[in-house]
């Protein structure tokens, strides 16, 4: 199984260039391109270069032997600023997309649209997802790649208690999935840390996805009350039992990190052992995924 992981938050502290030469050298030779900076107006890739600067990028990937299994689109804008969408995120949007061609990954993970309240909206929040999602349809018949849907949760309007959300539960998931023509474009993104917090067990979820739905997953850890992004044994997850399911459906996705809180304050000189660390971690759970495999 492939191993993988973001590099948001490594990138944030250094730079894309140093963060992809440090992982290179630390073992990751596959990587999740997260594009979260591009929801804000000063990146490079919403210059009038972007393109130069994706082309740069991927070449100076090539030349480590870096390649790209996954990537995440940018989620964090001002979404309820009027105008927004069409002056900056629609545009912003749809390059990323270009630039996760470009990059040359399998798996696109998006979140649905989710700004707004979700209890007692579920069918209007449904129905705008599935508009903003087909526009998304040519970009995987250009590119190849899949966009996999992630599960959400959000902060309830009244008590500001975490809460469901788009596709929190996996019935709604696999509902979005079969509602946009099934998996020849769609897939789900499991992140495994979003199902505890609003009050399910990750196994459970892999498995009423299943072999068929399940392309893709954020793997990290937490305490089941805040989404900490903290690396697997670090928080509650059982992970014997998420390695049962994952092997039992024969998950045929990778293993991408999303444990950006184990790296946030790490010292510099110590991120080689960390990043050691965490590729000694993830070859343990894939073994234990692979024991868990129907015997063919």
């Amino acid at each position: 199984m492939v191993i993988s992981t973001a590099i948001s938050i490594i990138r944030d502290r250094f730079g894309n260039k140093k963060a992809i030469k440090m992982l290179s050298d630390a073992g990751f030779k596959t990587l999740d391109c997260s594009l979260f900076e591009m929801a804000y107006y000063d990146s490079p890739f919403n210059s009038e270069n972007w393109e130069e600067e994706a082309k740069k990028m991927k070449a100076y990937s090539d030349s480590l032997g870096v390649t790209y299994n996954q990537a995440h689109l940018p989620f964090n804008f001002k979404w309820n600023e009027e105008g927004e969408w069409e002056r900056f995120i629609g545009p912003a949007h749809y390059r990323a997309l270009d630039i996760c061609g470009i990059m040359g990954v399998k798996y696109v993970v998006a979140h649905p649209i989710h700004h707004m309240e979700y209890l007692g909206h579920e069918e209007e929040v449904f129905e705008y997802n599935m508009r903003f999602f087909r526009t998304m349809i040519p970009y995987c018949d250009k590119y190849g790649y899949k966009i996999c849907i992630e599960n959400m949760w959000q902060h309830e309007a009244k008590t500001r208690r975490i809460g469901h959300d788009s596709c929190s539960h996996m019935e709604e998931l696999i509902r979005y999935i079969d509602g946009l023509g099934g998996t020849e474009h769609f897939a789900a993104c499991l992140d495994l840390g979003h199902t505890t917090i609003v009050g399910f067990e990750p196994e459970n979820c892999i498995r009423k996805l299943g072999h068929k739905y399940l392309y893709a997953l954020h793997i990290h850890d937490n305490d089941y009350m805040s989404d900490r992004h903290d690396l697997p044994g670090q928080g509650k997850i059982n992970w014997e039992e998420v390695c049962r399911a994952l092997g039992e459906i024969d998950y045929v996705g990778d293993f991408t990190y999303e444990s950006s809180n184990f790296q946030r304050h790490v010292p510099e000189d110590m991120l080689p052992i960390s990043f050691k660390y965490m590729l000694d971690v993830a070859k343990h759970l894939t073994n234990k995924i692979d024991s868990y495999r129907p015997k063919k």
